[in-house]
């Protein structure tokens, strides 16, 4: 994966935290929002709205967009959400 991290603001749709384009499968891109805290409710609203967001993002047009939500403390058990442990820091 690439480790460039990019906020897309869309005119209107809001902005998107991360976008992440696969080096080794172009076509594959990483979509997510990255937030303190959420409730399981909050997080899957939010991936909901992250949906919508992407569709919006010209650069997604024709991609396979995998979408995830970063939190830092107690991430709910909801697909889509990644704790603290899930996050490589690459230097």
């Amino acid at each position: 994966m690439s480790t460039a991290r990019v906020n897309w603001f869309g005119g209107g749709a809001g902005v998107i935290d991360v976008l992440a384009e696969s080096i080794d499968e172009p076509g594959n891109v990483l979509v997510g929002e990255v937030k303190l805290r959420v409730t399981a409710g909050e997080a899957k609203a939010r991936l909901d709205a992250l949906r919508i967001k992407a569709g919006g993002c010209p650069a997604l047009t024709g991609k396979r967009c995998i979408f995830a939500i970063w939190v830092l403390e107690d991430p709910p058990d909801v697909r889509g959400v990644v704790g603290p442990e899930g996050v490589v820091l690459v230097e």
